[in-house]
């Protein structure tokens, strides 16, 4: 567990970890009830504030759509920690899902939801990459509903893929990273779920 002084949140237990953060279930006072909170790893830098501060915002600007998780608020802890609190969803992800061998209709679902939620950010931000599809990101409602989280690594192509994120990391196969293919693009994502034409440039 994290330590943050702050009475509103009582930390409950840690849901996972990416390449852009940790993932906590909270218990928010001020709502009263159980919520998602990402801290961003990221605290000691400014510029990585506005990177989390980036990727709250493009979240919100879905959060009308069933089939993404939605975003409650940004907080700002002390010495520059970064949170992002959102809905805490009980059925987990598709992974879960997977190795509890689901049904050939329950995975169609799945792949209808995403396929909707990603129709559905692209119709408001045209151009829009999340760029980090895997099952992992795909968390499920208790009632078989399917949501798209995690946005750290989402862009424009508009905006082209070098301003991402931009750093030297060891090939991980399961952590979302940034990669830096033989012509010098740079992309991100995880490495067995990305486009074959991002790697090969």
């Amino acid at each position: 567990m994290i330590e943050i002084k702050d009475e509103r949140f009582e930390f409950l237990s840690n849901l996972g970890k990416g390449g852009m953060g940790k993932v906590y279930k909270v218990y928010d006072a001020e709502s009263k009830k159980t919520c998602a909170l990402k801290i961003s790893k990221y605290f000691d830098e400014e510029t990585n504030f506005e990177k989390t501060v980036s990727e709250a915002t493009l979240w919100f600007k879905f959060r009308k759509f069933a089939q993404v998780v939605e975003v409650f608020e940004i907080i700002r802890f002390e010495e520059n920690i970064i949170g992002i609190l959102m809905e805490y969803l009980e059925g987990g992800n598709l992974r879960v899902l997977f190795n509890l061998k689901a049904s050939h209709d329950d995975k169609l679902l799945a792949l209808f939801d995403i396929s909707s939620a990603i129709i559905n950010c692209r119709s408001i931000i045209p151009g829009f990459a999340h760029l980090d599809l895997k099952p992992e990101n795909c968390l499920r409602t208790n009632n078989g509903l399917t949501k798209l989280s995690d946005f750290g690594l989402s862009c424009h192509v508009a905006s082209d893929l070098k301003n991402i994120v931009s750093s030297n990391h060891k090939l991980n196969t399961a952590m979302s990273i940034p990669l830096q293919t033989k012509r010098g693009i740079r992309c991100a994502g995880t490495p067995l779920y990305m486009a074959p034409e991002q790697i090969l440039g």
